[in-house]
Parts: structure tokens; sequence; C-alpha cells
């Protein structure tokens, strides 16, 4: 039986078209783009099962920041309740400078909205968002989210002397050693936008990069440990751009194809596909 995922993005027309007023909203991907996220509703720190929300009021539930290069404007989503018991989402563009997103609910520019929503739920952790919508599940992987962790063994002197075996991952204590990761792939969606390699993204040990997989997925795309180096030999090919990438959908059905357009080499090298991933050779 093909997942949820896959009914999603190719039963209805477009992206989550079942909920989106706006098709060909982009918000899904971009957010896999963030750099962190702010004014996280309590509710959601605990699950985000059953949120605490006034009878049709809009109520924030994260905002979204992204590097200046990739978006200059911050993202807010919102929830609200009816009395009846129905739900409805939106995604609203907010200043930067804006101080909360509340303040930008009514002069932000609204990016998406749900229809009504009858069966919603949504679970949060810190690295992605998980959203159901009247049986469309939508999963976004946070993939820079986490990636500045530490993997000091006894980093807090204070328990250096009373803990044996024991690691420090950011403010984690475990007993386990987390193995840092380098130029391989990092967390992999199929061409049924399944994931085949779940995220380990947080484990790189010098971040990761966006590279070029098959088709364009709602909860984002495919990842690749180690400082950018796309374009050289046996690399990842460097991302072209969105139009370059829906023309090489157009010419194949996928953007991983020898001669792919989607992505770009170093002089006298052609992209190739291996393993779902395109590559310079």
């Amino acid at each position: 039986m093909m997942n949820k995922v896959f009914l999603l993005l190719f039963i209805c027309s477009f992206v989550f078209s079942c909920h989106f007023e706006k098709s060909e909203s982009s918000w899904p991907q971009q957010w896999s783009e963030a750099i962190s996220l702010e004014e996280v509703h309590p509710d959601l720190h605990r699950g985000g099962q059953d949120i605490s929300v006034a009878p049709n009021a809009w109520m924030t539930l994260l905002r979204v920041r992204f590097h200046k290069q990739t978006l200059d404007m911050d993202q807010c989503l919102f929830y609200r309740r009816s009395a009846d018991g129905e739900h409805f989402l939106k995604v609203l563009i907010v200043s930067k400078d804006e101080s909360s997103c509340s303040r930008g609910l009514l002069a932000g520019e609204t990016l998406w909205e749900s229809d009504l929503i009858r069966d919603f739920s949504v679970r949060f952790r810190t690295d992605s968002l998980s959203l159901s919508m009247d049986g469309n599940d939508l999963k976004i992987v946070f993939m820079n989210i986490g990636q500045n962790r530490s993997y000091d063994r006894f980093a807090r002197p204070f328990f250096e002397n009373s803990l044996s075996g024991a690691f420090w991952i950011g403010e984690i204590l475990t007993s386990r050693r987390v193995e840092r990761i380098s130029n391989q792939v990092c967390y992999q969606l199929n061409n049924k936008c399944e994931e085949i390699l779940e995220n380990v993204c947080s484990n790189c040990e010098s971040g990761s990069y966006r590279v070029v997989g098959e088709i364009a997925c709602p909860q984002g795309h495919s990842y690749y440990c180690g400082p950018e180096r796309c374009g050289r030999r046996g690399s990842p090919a460097c991302f072209r751009g969105q139009a370059y990438f829906n023309q090489a959908l157009a010419l194949e059905g996928t953007a991983c194809f020898s001669g792919s357009p989607a992505g770009f080499c170093q002089e006298g090298l052609d992209t190739v596909c291996e393993d779902g991933i395109l590559r310079c050779l």
C-alpha cells in the first residue's frame, strides 16, 4: 500500500491541495532550511497533541527564522479552533524586526491558509514538526536545527568526577557516545517521498547541505554531511535552482538522471544519478 505521503502528493493535484487554498505554496520545503524556531507554544513542548486555545482565537504555534540569504522574512504558524471543534491553520510572512507573530497577525502576508479541518493532530520535536489534517500527514524535518551540538565527554566539570562514561549532547546528558559523521548522505527521500534514510544530520561533523534528489517532496529535500563542496568530482552536484529542477522533472519525471540540468558541476564534469542523488563525475 502506498504510504500517506505518496497518496497526499500524487492523488491530490498539487502538494496538499486538499487543504491548501494556495496549492503552489512552498512553505513546507522552505521550513526544512530553518535555522531557529521561536515563540514555540508551550503545548508543543509537551508533544502538541492537545493545544490550549480559546475558541475562535488565532494562537501562535511557532515562528520560523531563516538565514538572510535564504529568506529575508520570518514565517509564523497560527492555529485556531472553533467552538464546534473545527480546526484551522495558516502561515503568515512577517518582518524579522516584528517583535512577535501576534503583532504581525493583521499586517502580515498570508502565505497559506487551510480549509476547515475536522480531524487534526500535531506532534513536535526539536528537529521536526508533524501535522495530520483529516488523515493527510505532513512531516517537516528542520535540517539545520541542532547542528551545533557539542559531544564532549565530561564537558561539565561538576560532573567529571561523579559520572562515568557520560557524554553531553548540548544540554542533554546521555550515556551513549554519538558518532560524528561526514561526507555522506544524512537524510534521503525517494521518488515516492518516503524516508529511506532517517534524519541523522544533527550528527554531522561540519554541518550539512541540500543535494539534488529525485523529486520535490512536501517534507523537504535530501541532505549531505560536510562543508559544502558540491560540484567536485565524486561529490553531490550543486543545486542550480528551482526553475532548473522543475525543468528536469518536466523532461524525465525526476531530477536525478545523467545530464540533469537540476545541478551543476565543475568544468569537465557531468551530472550523473547514483543511488537517488545527483553527483559529479
